[in-house]
C-alpha cells in the first residue's frame, strides 16, 4: 500500500467511511432510481417543448435539452457541486458559496452523505442542475444561437444554479438558516430557470415570427414529454427525501401525483370555461404546472392539502401566461416563466400556509409564510441580475442570435443539417418509389411562374394508399363546404406555413398563388375534379377543387 492511501486511510473519520451493506441500502436504492427518473425528465422535457414550437425548429429545440445533459454534467462534476456543497462555515463566504474541496468530485467516493456515499447524492444533484438549465431554453428557442446557448448553459449553471443551491441546500446557506422550507427546487429549479428564462429572453428580443395562435406542431409530442415529466417527478420530489424509513419520500410522491392531478383538471376547466374547449396541450401543461406547484411543498403537506396547491396553482400560472402573452413585453416563447417561474413562487408561498405544524393553516402564523417569500424574492432577485448580467456580456462580445432569414426559415436545417420531416417521396419512371430532397427547384421548375408545379419524374400511379387518400380528401372537402369559417383559417394555415415554414425561399407570387388554389407544392394527394394523384403537385383552380385545395393541410 502507498504512503498516500495510508495516509488518506488514517485520516478518515467514521462518517467518512464508505458504505456498508449495514447502512441503509433501501436509501441507496431509491436514490440511484429517482437519478435515473430525473434524468429522464429532460428527455421529457425536449419532447414537451419540441412539440409546442414550429416543426422547422423541433430537432433544434429538442437538442436544447439534449445538450444540458452534456454540458451541466461536466461543470456540475467540475465546480459545480463542490460551490454548492461544499462547506465554507456558517458565516462570511460561506453563507453564499461553498468551496473547491469536491472539486472534480474528489473524494466523494470515500464520503458518505447522511446514508448515501457521496458519489449518489452528487449524481442525484446533477440530474437537477441538467433540468433546471433545460428548462430556460423554452423562452429562447427559436432564435437564440445554438453556440450562444451552449456558452450560457455553462456560465448560468455555474455562477447562477450552484451558488442558489448553497443558499437553500448546502450547509451554511442563508436561506437554509433562515428556515424557509424547499423540498424539492421551488426556487432553486423553477424560480431560477424560469426568471432567468424571462430576463434572457428579454435581452435577446422578440422572434421575428410570432405565432401564438398556430398552436404546436406536434401535439403528440407534447403529450409524450408531460407524461415522461409526470412520470420522473415522482424521483424529482420522492427522491428528495434522501430515505424510505421515515415515511417522507412516501408522502412526496403522493402528494406529487395528487396535485398534477388536481392542477391539470383545474386547467381543463378553465380552458372549457375561458376558450370553450378542453385541450390535449393544456391537459399536459396543466399538469406540468401542478408539478411545479408542489415541488417546494411536496413532503411537508398532506395529500388532502395538495389538492388544494394543484388547484390553486393552475389558476395562478393559467392567468401568468396569458398575462405575458398578451402584455407582451417578453417573447417568452414556450411560456417558461408562466409555468416554472411563477408557479415556483406559487410553490414557496403555498408551502409557507398549508406546511404541516409550521404552516399558516396549522400554527396560526405568519412567520413561515414571511420567511418563504423572502426566500422566493431573493431567487427572483438573483437569477434576474445575475442573468442580465450574463447575457449583457455575451451580447456584447458576440452575436446571440441567428440571422433573420435562418430564424424565418427555420432553425434545423441551418443549424444541424437536419429536418424532422423525411425527404420528400416522389415516383420515379417505373413506378419505382424514390427519395428526393424537397427544394425550390424541384417543386417549381427552373424557378419560373406557371399554372402549376411539377415534381421532376412524377409518375400518376395510383394504388390503394392513393385511393384512400382520395377519400379522406373528399371527406374533407364535405366538411369544407359545411363551414365557410374553417376554409378561411386553413387558408391561413397554410400560407403561414408555407411561406415560413417549408419554402421561405419562394418568391411571394408563387405564395400567393397557392393560397389561390392553383398550386400547392409538396402535397402527397391533389384534386382535381373528382380524381386524386400521388406526387404530382398540379392543381387547377375550378370549381369544388380549388376549394378542397385551399383547405388540404397533411
Amino acid at each position: 500500500m502507498t504512503d498516500a492511501a495510508v495516509n488518506i486511510l488514517a485520516n478518515m473519520t467514521e462518517a467518512d467511511a464508505p458504505l456498508t451493506a449495514s447502512e441503509d441500502a433501501g436509501a441507496v436504492a431509491w436514490v440511484l432510481t429517482s437519478t435515473a427518473l430525473v434524468f429522464l425528465m429532460t428527455a421529457g422535457l425536449g419532447f414537451f417543448y419540441g412539440g409546442l414550437v414550429r416543426d422547422t425548429n423541433i430537432i433544434n429545440t429538442m437538442m436544447m435539452s439534449v445538450v444540458s445533459m452534456g454540458i451541466v454534467t461536466l461543470t456540475w462534476v467540475v465546480f459545480g457541486f463542490s460551490w454548492a456543497f461544499g462547506d465554507n462555515g456558517e458565516h462570511g463566504i460561506g453563507l453564499f458559496i461553498g468551496n473547491f474541496d469536491y472539486s472534480f468530485w474528489t473524494g466523494l467516493d470515500m464520503k458518505n452523505w447522511d446514508t448515501l456515499p457521496g458519489l449518489v447524492f452528487a449524481a442525484f444533484q446533477m440530474t437537477f442542475a441538467i433540468i433546471a438549465s433545460a428548462i430556460i431554453s423554452g423562452s429562447l428557442v427559436e432564435r437564440v444561437r445554438f453556440s450562444a446557448y451552449c456558452i450560457m448553459l455553462a456560465l448560468w449553471s455555474l455562477l447562477i444554479y450552484a451558488p442558489l443551491c448553497h443558499w437553500v441546500w448546502g450547509p451554511g446557506g442563508w436561506i437554509g438558516q433562515l428556515g424557509a422550507l424547499d423540498f424539492a427546487g421551488g426556487t432553486v429549479v423553477h424560480i431560477s430557470s424560469g426568471v432567468s428564462g424571462l430576463v434572457a429572453g428579454a435581452i435577446l428580443g422578440p422572434r421575428k415570427h410570432v405565432e401564438k395562435d398556430m398552436g404546436p406542431a406536434n401535439a403528440p409530442f407534447v403529450i409524450l414529454g408531460g407524461c415522461l415529466l409526470w412520470f420522473g417527478w415522482l424521483g424529482f420530489n420522492g427522491g428528495s427525501a434522501l430515505s424510505t424509513t421515515d415515511g417522507v419520500a412516501a408522502r412526496a410522491v403522493a402528494t406529487t401525483f395528487v396535485a398534477a392531478a388536481s392542477s391539470m383538471l383545474t386547467w381543463l376547466a378553465l380552458e372549457r370555461v375561458l376558450k370553450g374547449k378542453s385541450t390535449s396541450v393544456g391537459a399536459s401543461v396543466g399538469a406540468v404546472a401542478g408539478l411545479v406547484v408542489i415541488t417546494p411543498a411536496a413532503g411537508f403537506v398532506t395529500p388532502g392539502w395538495s389538492i388544494a396547491i394543484g388547484a390553486l396553482g393552475a389558476p395562478w400560472c393559467y392567468l401568468t401566461v396569458e398575462a405575458v402573452n398578451r402584455i407582451k413585453l417578453v417573447d417568452d416563447t414556450l411560456d417558461a416563466f408562466g409555468l416554472h417561474g411563477s408557479g415556483g413562487f406559487a410553490g414557496a408561498i403555498l408551502t409557507g400556509i398549508f406546511a404541516v405544524d409550521e404552516g399558516l393553516i396549522y400554527s396560526g402564523s405568519f412567520v413561515l409564510l414571511g420567511k418563504q417569500i423572502a426566500g422566493a424574492l431573493a431567487g427572483v432577485a438573483f437569477s434576474a441580475v445575475g442573468t442580465a448580467i450574463i447575457m449583457g456580456v455575451m451580447k456584447m462580445l458576440f452575436k446571440l442570435r441567428i440571422p433573420e432569414d435562418q430564424e424565418l426559415g427555420g432553425v434545423d436545417e441551418h443549424t444541424h443539417g437536419e429536418s424532422y420531416h423525411s425527404p420528400v417521396k416522389r415516383y420515379a419512371p417505373g413506378g419505382r418509389m424514390t427519395e428526393s430532397e424537397t427544394s425550390k427547384e424541384s417543386v417549381w421548375p427552373d424557378g419560373k411562374t406557371s399554372n402549376q408545379a411539377r415534381i421532376p419524374g412524377a409518375k400518376r400511379r395510383p394504388d390503394e394508399n392513393q385511393f384512400l387518400c382520395a377519400r379522406r380528401i373528399l371527406k374533407r372537402q364535405l366538411e369544407i363546404d359545411e363551414n365557410a369559417v374553417r376554409i378561411s383559417q386553413e387558408v391561413g394555415y397554410i400560407e403561414e406555413d408555407r411561406s415560413s415554414r417549408s419554402y421561405p425561399g419562394l418568391k411571394t407570387v408563387y405564395r400567393k398563388r397557392i393560397i389561390k388554389g392553383e398550386v400547392i407544392p409538396g402535397r402527397r394527394c391533389m384534386r382535381r375534379g373528382s380524381s386524386a394523384f400521388f406526387g404530382c403537385g398540379e392543381v387547377h383552380n375550378s370549381g369544388r377543387g380549388a376549394s378542397a385545395a385551399k383547405a388540404l393541410h397533411f
